[in-house]
């Protein structure tokens, strides 16, 4: 058997007399200098099979390989061969010691900064910023506000709804400054009843009523802010929240007009209902308003504002659920005492340690809506700042 195989290149069709028979090796075509691995014998023929590399690294076994005489075949249909220059430099083989060429692919070009005149597809591109929304008069780039409005995309940041921000920002200014003072009135409540309890006098006095207008005017305020939010611009469901807090705001405040009166009227349960029902008003108010405060912030795509602003409301709620349980408990307990019907662990003077647990039970409570409370309000004043400064963007 002869130590030699026949074979066609791969690549270029050219029969090719290589000094081995052993599948496997890799050699080149001295035609056009494609690498190809000798594979096994095609048949009972002589010629052997060849399979091209594609390989960018390789390393060719030193055997010779010579082109069979006679005319070249016609190269495969639907090949592009390439023409091998004349003079181009041998293939590599693995006892060579020329090194083998790796081809790396191209690498992107740098990234333009501030101030360079280069781009890949000519200067003007480098120089023409892209268009954008306009936010002032005096702004020469901005998109064709007509087409956006044919589009159905509204771009609240326009100078048209200038005005209405600038009221929707002054209004939160209001509810964050009624809230400020509300903290101002309680705690001079605390201080002046503290001084109440210890020896009586004018100036105690004179504290606890600074502190009863302060937490009066603080209703009126937050109902001022509210209707100057309701200059937000465009016929969106904003708009409706805040006339829903409006309305909600002034029953809460009905409500415990009336309450004072009954108060005096029938002092117990009478006045617990009321207190309840008006908290509950005043209550869904303040969730109404956390919705028109997320409607803004999606309006302006603050998408994470606005889901800020949403954690607020169901802390909220976790917040008026639990007071809710809490304010039904004492109404009924009220009606217990009011009826004379209500069971030892319900009556102090009764003397049962029954007492004492119904006592640490309910001091629990007060602490859980306590900490709750306190959390909910200080998430709800930083929600009213993310979202005025969003709005002050527009102005």
């Amino acid at each position: 058997m002869p130590d030699f195989s026949m074979v066609k290149c791969p690549a270029c069709n050219r029969r090719l007399k290589i000094a081995s028979s052993e599948p496997g090796i890799k050699v080149a075509c001295p035609a056009c200098h494609a690498p190809f691995t000798l594979g096994s014998r095609a048949g009972s023929g002589q010629d052997f099979l060849a399979f091209e590399i594609f390989d960018t690294e390789i390393a060719l076994d030193d055997i010779p390989v010579q082109l069979d005489d006679g005319p070249a075949p016609p190269a495969p249909v639907g090949r592009l061969i390439k023409p091998v220059a004349k003079g181009a430099p041998p293939i590599p083989t693995a006892k060579s010691n020329v090194p083998v060429a790796v081809v790396k692919p191209p690498q992107p070009g740098p990234l333009l900064k501030a101030g360079d005149t280069e781009h890949p597809i000519g200067e003007a591109a480098a120089t023409t910023p892209p268009k954008r929304k306009r936010r002032h008069d005096d702004d020469p780039d901005y998109e064709d506000e007509d087409l956006a409005d044919m589009l159905g995309v509204k771009n609240w940041g326009e100078p048209r709804y200038r005005q209405g921000w600038n009221m929707v920002y002054w209004g939160l200014t209001l509810v964050l400054f009624s809230l400020l003072l509300y903290v101002a009135g309680t705690a001079l409540a605390f201080v002046s009843l503290m001084l109440l309890a210890g020896s009586p006098d004018m100036s105690a006095l004179g504290m606890l009523g600074i502190a009863f207008m302060l937490v009066v005017m603080t209703d009126f305020l937050r109902l001022a802010g509210y209707g100057m939010c309701l200059g937000v611009p465009g016929d969106t469901s904003a708009k409706n929240y805040v006339w829903i807090a409006i309305g909600m705001s002034v029953a809460s405040m009905l409500g415990g007009v009336f309450r004072v009166i009954v108060s005096f009227m029938e002092p117990f349960l009478a006045a617990h209902i009321v207190g309840a029902v008006s908290f509950a008003v005043g209550f869904m108010s303040f969730i109404s308003f956390l919705m028109f405060m997320e409607t803004v912030a999606d309006m302006n795509n603050e998408r994470g504002i606005a889901d800020s602003v949403s954690a607020v409301i169901k802390l909220a709620g976790m917040l008026g659920v639990t007071f809710g349980i809490g304010m039904g408990i004492q109404v009924g307990a009220a009606y217990w005492v009011a009826s004379g019907t209500a069971p030892r662990w319900l009556r102090p003077e009764s003397g049962d340690t029954s007492v004492y647990v119904v006592a640490a039970v309910g001091s629990c409570y007060v602490a859980f809506v306590g900490i709750l409370g306190l959390v909910t309000f200080v998430k709800f004043i930083f929600a009213i700042l993310n979202v005025r400064r969003v709005v002050q963007e527009n102005i």
